[in-house]
């Protein structure tokens, strides 16, 4: 029997029997047969009976002599490269590929890894096995790593064939800890943007789950406790975190979980002025805006996180307070003649004193005392109303910045 017709037969068995049979080109001389069968049923394929679909599958990868296309066939999301387990538990594959000599297969998990589609693809699994099968090098491309992590991440069963998989372990921490792969993939892990860390509900994990959950069962909460742990370097770390929070959206109360949770040194903090305060800028844009209490929360919450030196904050606000009215006593007063205190703005006195009078978003439009103050107070204060963040701090209320040579208050 045919190839085809042992597919239209459901046999596996067959289908296995009789490309063991066959050499690399008889078996290449029957794939355009299999795809013309395959093209009518693509439609209705998860209609088809599952022993036939196997068959198929089977069928049509063992006529891929090539390891380039025996990658490209496996890595089609129609032939199960987004799904977790293959039909009939996937042990065909495995028996498709093993006709196939040792440098064969070896080339084959470079392409599947080369080719692996961060956050889809999940045949980490079989490049596993291959790796422990061949001795071929680990692959540390991101579509690798990803699925890897994520095969990591969960307690699927990883299929009995297989050689590899996760080790015993009640939460995500403690699997990366004793993974023969997390010296070999945690590094790169870093380095690949492809590859997911994320802060995405961590605030609501840290309600809900708790600080624990967070450490021990989120990606970046993970890396962040192997970093304390000295299994990835905490270095590396940190720069991604800030260039994640650089081109993410997450401007508010997770970021600022994950900052806590990252606890940065004041050297560490050093290290990266220039990322925190291009941050800083970034969330007083929004907060300038105005807005409700809701709405200000988050980006004040991440502000207060980011703990912006006074020096910090005044790089952080150069181009808003070139926007007041510099004719304001506030504004024409040198800073070099040392900082003035401010009352403050909730209090009567902020309404008497000329040094208190707040002139909004540009010289050309300024407001009353009393509305500005308004407006300053629901921007700029915590929900507590225990801290002015966008200005420069110095443990009370606001003041004029000391910074020679300049005239530059807030």
């Amino acid at each position: 029997m045919t190839l085809v017709q042992l597919s239209e037969a459901g046999d596996v068995s067959g289908v296995l029997r009789e490309l063991g049979t066959l050499t690399p080109d008889e078996r290449a001389a029957q794939a355009e047969a299999l795809e013309a069968r395959r093209a009518p049923m693509r439609a209705g394929w998860y209609h088809v009976p599952e022993e036939q679909r196997t068959a198929q599958l089977a069928a049509e990868l063992g006529c891929r002599t090539d390891p380039v296309a025996a990658a490209d066939w496996i890595v089609r999301p129609e032939n199960g490269a987004e799904s977790l387990f293959l039909p009939l538990g996937g042990a065909w594959m495995l028996d498709v590929v093993n006709l196939h000599p040792v440098a064969w297969r070896a080339e084959l998990a470079a392409q599947l890894a080369d080719r692996s589609t961060p956050g889809k693809t999940v045949r980490s699994d079989l490049i596993e096995h291959l790796i422990h099968d061949t001795g071929c090098p680990v692959p540390t491309s991101a579509g690798f790593i990803q699925s890897w992590l994520r095969w990591r991440d969960n307690t699927w069963k990883h299929p009995t064939h297989l050689r590899g998989g996760p080790r015993p372990g009640a939460t995500f921490l403690e699997r990366l800890r004793t993974d023969d792969l997390s010296p070999t993939l945690l590094p790169p892990a870093l380095e690949r943007p492809d590859v997911y860390l994320g802060v995405e509900s961590f605030h609501s994990l840290l309600t809900s789950r708790g600080r624990s959950y967070i450490r021990e069962d989120t990606t970046l909460g993970v890396f962040i406790s192997l970093a304390e742990e000295g299994l990835v370097d905490r270095g590396a770390l940190i720069r991604r975190v800030f260039t994640d929070l650089a081109a993410g959206e997450s401007w508010g109360l997770n970021a600022a979980v994950a900052l806590t949770e990252l606890a940065l040194t004041p050297a560490e903090h050093a290290s990266v002025t220039r990322e925190r305060v291009a941050l800083a800028e970034t969330l007083l844009s929004r907060l300038f805006q105005d807005g409700t209490r809701a709405e200000t929360a988050p980006p004040l919450a991440y502000l207060s996180a980011l703990a912006l030196t006074p020096a910090e904050n005044a790089l952080a606000l150069r181009d808003h307070v070139a926007l007041l009215d510099l004719s304001s006593p506030v504004a024409a007063r040198p800073c070099g003649a040392g900082p003035t205190p401010c009352p403050s703005p909730r209090s009567p006195a902020a309404r008497r004193d000329s040094r208190c009078t707040w002139h909004w978003q540009t010289p050309s439009r300024t407001t009353s005392r009393a509305s500005a103050t308004r407006r300053w107070t629901r921007c700029s204060y915590s929900p507590r109303g225990e801290s002015w963040t966008p200005a420069c701090w110095d443990g009370s209320w606001p003041r004029c910045c000391a910074a020679s040579g300049s005239r530059r208050t807030v």
